[in-house]
């Protein structure tokens, strides 16, 4: 999911986290997300955005560290010069990739 699409995404992934193999947030962040990551844990995530989003890459980037220092499978990919719509385009092709490594069993 995309932007108001990428909460979504993070709600979804916590509602649901027993049906999904991974899940994609592209230029969305979880609001006070240290405290809202224990329900994905389990769930590899990728977490993207375009590199003129500053706040949104800076929120992104904590989130992953965070992430990564809970144990938890978190990519980051960052589209450069990307803005908050041309870095869908670029990061799709990705999210692809990331969905084909991490398939439910």
């Amino acid at each position: 999911g995309h932007s108001m699409g990428g909460f979504g995404t993070y709600f979804l992934g916590q509602k649901y986290n027993d049906i999904w193999a991974a899940i994609a947030p592209m230029s969305g962040t979880l609001p006070g997300y240290a405290s809202e990551l224990d329900r994905l844990t389990k769930l590899p995530i990728m977490v993207s955005a375009g590199s003129t989003e500053t706040a949104t890459v800076e929120a992104a980037k904590a989130q992953v560290d965070t992430m990564k220092k809970m144990a938890m499978t978190a990519t980051y990919v960052e589209i450069e010069g990307g803005t908050h719509l041309s870095m869908i385009s670029p990061t799709v092709p990705q999210i692809f990739e990331f969905f084909t490594k991490h398939k439910k069993r």
